[in-house]
């Protein structure tokens, strides 16, 4: 539907529309189309390569060093990981902003007389991205590292080579499978980065493809052909990635784990592991703690930008909490992410058994299809979204602007993560426990149900955590289908930023950021309790 979009030259549901290739033309006859497409180029480049030095690099420490505290490092980045981005980001604003903390101390101290941080710029756009794709990185790569054979490191160092020289030329490249396919995750994940480009580019006129789309999106009328046509460029760009990477791992062998045994010791760092100890809580520091702290101290503040530790005030929390608007987005919020996480849950665990467990000749079809969406930036999922549900099946048109399609919408975009955690759980499940229910007697249903979702239940709950927390902080993908009466918590802290009331947005951050520690802290007992049940 994307596609056929860009090649008409109506609006969905238009029947004047005819077939033209002037949405390409339209598009692509400006300079501004390749000076957009440089500036998402590059900001990829430098954003995916310091990220992965800093993801790596954490990954590295607590899994092949004898760094101090390492599992408590572990639980911290992942922390950081499910911290929802928008509070985090509406923080680093008053953190960094020209009227911001660092700024207001650092003139009260005489070092400066000018605001120095301006976070709405280049600078600010990759400072705050690196922090979350190093996170990311991180879990992407620490299974790699904690299954990789650390005698090829031993036989480096013993040929001579420095640690730092066994990290480059042996553990690195070892690793390159997991290293090619986290950066590759990673270049998607900042070509849909939305949240960012639109709170700090957009007031300095930087522009991204995804915050140029959403932009053609607003404007009056809309324009949808110039939408979808750079929708569609940028799904090709995307299927280059994936060619390249194919292209990179071709003919080449990656095994270090074999028949003769593998050993997992950690390198001995001597007096260097405080180093890395103190380099590793700098990083949740400046990531998580210094930004939370910020927005809690906002959020009770006089107002914006003015920071008088003597008079805090409860009277933004108070206004926001009686605002009816809130109370209906936090139960829309709950009510959405529990829909997609429950619902989304059982779509993968399904589609997984079909794929893992049976011999059906569509298994490799729908395999790619719970792939797909993961290779498609949110901006451009949400352009496809709209044409697919609103323009394309007719059946979908009631259901616009509804909850009902906030989760249709939503578990799309969820499948391959969860595909990926259900999986995963079911191959480790041997077949014979399924054949021995069904020859005492048992249908398949009590089988799946007995047998299986017993084994598979951590997996699920992860997989039904990680869907809850994508679904209450997601924004690229909610502004293209909500209205009033399907406002989140996400929807309310941008119209409460962007239509100049930021106390209201800090109070809708903070309600997020508890509720997702909440709903971590309740998954994280769960999964314990089902732990323990199992064994």
């Amino acid at each position: 539907m994307l596609f056929w979009a860009s090649l008409h030259s109506g609006g969905p549901n238009d029947p004047t529309s005819t077939f033209t290739l002037d949405n390409y033309r339209k598009v692509f006859s400006t300079a501004s189309t390749y000076e957009l497409i440089w500036t998402t180029t590059w900001l990829a480049v430098v954003r995916v390569a310091l990220g992965a030095i800093i993801g790596i690099f954490l990954a590295w420490v607590v899994t092949r060093t004898d760094t101090p505290w390492r599992r408590g490092i572990e639980v911290l980045v992942w922390i950081k990981f499910f911290a929802p981005p928008l509070p985090i980001l509406v923080a680093w604003a008053l953190l960094a902003g020209k009227n911001g903390l660092l700024n207001a101390m650092l003139q009260q101290l005489g070092i400066i007389s000018e605001p120095f941080f301006n976070i709405y710029s280049y600078a600010g756009i990759i400072w705050v991205s690196i922090i979350n794709l190093a996170a990311l990185m991180f879990l992407l790569t620490v299974p790699a590292f904690r299954s990789m054979d650390a005698t090829l490191e031993d036989s480096a160092r013993l040929c001579g080579a420095s640690r730092l020289q066994t990290l480059k030329n042996v553990t690195v490249p070892v690793l390159l499978p997991t290293v090619l396919g986290a950066i590759f995750l990673s270049v998607i994940f900042i070509l849909e980065s939305f949240e960012a480009e639109v709170l700090f580019g957009s007031p300095s006129k930087i522009y991204v493809l995804s915050t140029r789309i959403f932009a053609f999106t607003q404007e009056f009328p809309p324009d949808l052909g110039s939408a979808t046509a750079l929708s569609s460029v940028f799904l090709a760009a995307v299927a280059l990635l994936i060619l390249l990477q194919l292209r990179l791992l071709r003919g080449k062998s990656f095994i270090t784990v074999s028949g003769r045994g593998f050993t997992t010791q950690p390198t001995p760092l001597g007096r260097w592991r405080w180093v890395t100890f103190a380099i590793c809580m700098l990083y949740f520091f400046i990531a998580a703690v210094l930004p939370l702290s910020v927005l809690l101290l906002g959020s009770v503040m006089q107002a914006w930008g003015i920071w008088n530790f003597t008079s805090l005030t409860g009277e933004h929390w108070r206004m926001a909490l009686a605002d009816p608007r809130l109370g209906l987005a936090v139960r829309n919020t709950m009510t959405l992410g529990v829909a997609v996480g429950v619902f989304g849950t059982i779509v993968c665990a399904l589609g997984a058994y079909v794929v893992v467990r049976t011999r059906s000749s569509v298994r490799g079809l729908l395999e790619f299809i719970t792939w797909a969406p993961r290779t498609v930036p949110g901006a451009v999922l949400g352009i496809a979204f709209l044409w697919a549900y609103v323009g394309g099946l007719w059946i979908f048109r009631p259901l616009y602007g509804t909850l009902a399609m906030l989760v249709i919408v939503l578990i799309a975009n969820g499948i391959p993560l969860g595909s990926r955690l259900a999986n995963g759980a079911i191959y480790q499940v041997a077949e014979e426990l399924e054949e021995a229910a069904r020859v005492s007697g048992a249908s398949w249903i009590r089988t799946f149900g007995q047998v299986l979702l017993p084994i598979m239940a951590p997996a699920l709950l992860t997989s039904f955590l990680f869907l809850f927390l994508s679904a209450i902080r997601n924004l690229v993908l909610v502004v293209f289908f909500y209205r009033p009466e399907s406002r989140v918590l996400s929807t309310i802290l941008w119209e409460s930023w962007t239509g100049g009331t930021p106390e209201r947005a800090l109070v809708s951050g903070m309600i997020m950021m508890m509720m997702s520690g909440i709903a971590l802290a309740l998954a994280l007992l769960l999964q314990r309790r089902v732990n323990v049940s199992s064994v």
